[in-house]
């Protein structure tokens, strides 16, 4: 999929993979921040509930700018 995804650069999609530790991004329409890699999957804070999710790293994100 990763590679597959190189050729779409022209969408302006990234992926989990791609996005700095600690960085802010949404997916499924929640703000997440980004954290530690568990073996393929990413753990990630939920910025509303404060919960941590497992999340793929090929998983299409967007990325936030910071605030405050």
């Amino acid at each position: 999929v990763h590679a597959l995804n190189r050729h779409d650069k022209d969408r302006g999609v990234i992926t989990l993979k791609e996005v700095s530790r600690g960085q802010l991004f949404k997916f499924r329409e929640r703000v997440f921040r980004k954290e530690e890699l568990k073996r393929t999957r990413y753990v990630c804070l939920d910025m509303k509930n404060k919960r941590r999710y497992l999340i793929s790293q090929i998983a299409e994100v967007e990325l936030l700018k910071e605030s405050a």
